[in-house]
This record gives C-alpha cells, structure tokens and sequence, in this order.
C-alpha cells in the first residue's frame, strides 16, 4: 500500500467538507487517506514541529521508569514495507520487548502491534485458543437466545392463529 497525499484541490475542498458537516474520517475516506492527515490539512499549525525533527529511525517513544520517553539515535532495523507478522498491511510502528534494548524489536501494522503487546504482557497464556474459544462460547450463547426468542414468538404466533380459529 503506497503512502497517498492530498493534491492541491483536495486540499482545497477539505474545509468546504467541513462546513457541509463530514467528520475528518469521512473526509479521509472519501479522499483514501487518514483522518490524521485531513486534520492537519485543517490545522497546519498544530503538527508539532518538535516531533517532526526526529525521523523515525533515529527515535523511538518508549517507557521508561513508568514514563513515555524519546529515545533517539537508536540504530532500529531497517523498515520493510509490509508488517513483519501478517505482511497483509503496511509497517508503521516499531514493536520492542526489551526496556535495555528498544533498538531489538519487528516493524509491525498497528492490528498486529496490538496483539503483540497483548502476548508480551501475557506470556504463559495462549491468548489465541483463549480468544476463539471466548468467541465461540459468546456466538453460542446469542444463538440460543436467538432460537429461544423464534421459539417464544411461534408459541404467541400459534396462540393467537387459535385464538383467532376460535373465535
């Protein structure tokens, strides 16, 4: 998936849009690009010119003590296009596991850089089996409420075709 940019008449619709009531993620969508960028073609002022300075493979925000902090001149691995773990989407974020090492880490999409902060905060749990077995038990449980409603609704359905035979 290639990176896409506003042309200059997009750009020039996007207050227009606003005025009309679309929400930057419609206008994103409608565009093919993320609401992020249709805000800061709104608001040109408001990207921070401190984070600008720093390219992405020479800093990193991670935590530190309990706090977020820049690490910069990090030597990371080099970015491939497509996320390391699926492949299916584009790499934009540097997962690292090691608080002493942030430069060791994989260059992840964000579904897959979630899931990875999710194994590493759970290591003994095979999150995957617990997580379709949750989901299988949720989808049996609103199939039977689903059936027990049909049911319901045919036992008032049969009532009322006697009542109505009879009557």
């Amino acid at each position: 998936m290639v990176r896409r940019k506003l042309t200059d008449a997009q750009r020039g619709f996007v207050p227009k849009l606003r005025t009309l009531g679309f929400s930057f993620r419609d206008i994103g969508y409608m565009f093919g690009v993320s609401d992020v960028t249709i805000y800061y073609c709104m608001y040109p002022e408001k990207k921070s010119t401190s984070m600008r300075k720093y390219s992405e493979h020479s800093a990193t925000v991670t935590v530190v003590d309990g706090k977020k902090t820049i690490v910069r001149n990090l030597s990371k691995r080099p970015r491939p296009d497509r996320c390391e773990l699926c492949g299916d989407r584009p790499a934009k974020s540097y997962h690292h596991w090691d608080e002493d090492d942030p430069s060791v880490g994989l260059w992840l999409c964000f579904r897959c850089h979630m899931a990875a902060e999710v194994m590493d905060d759970f290591p003994t749990l095979d999150f995957t089996r617990v997580y379709f077995g949750l989901k299988r038990k949720a989808a049996e449980e609103v199939a039977a409420e689903r059936e027990e409603t049909a049911n319901k609704m045919r036992a008032s359905y049969k009532r009322w075709q006697d009542a109505q035979q009879q009557g």
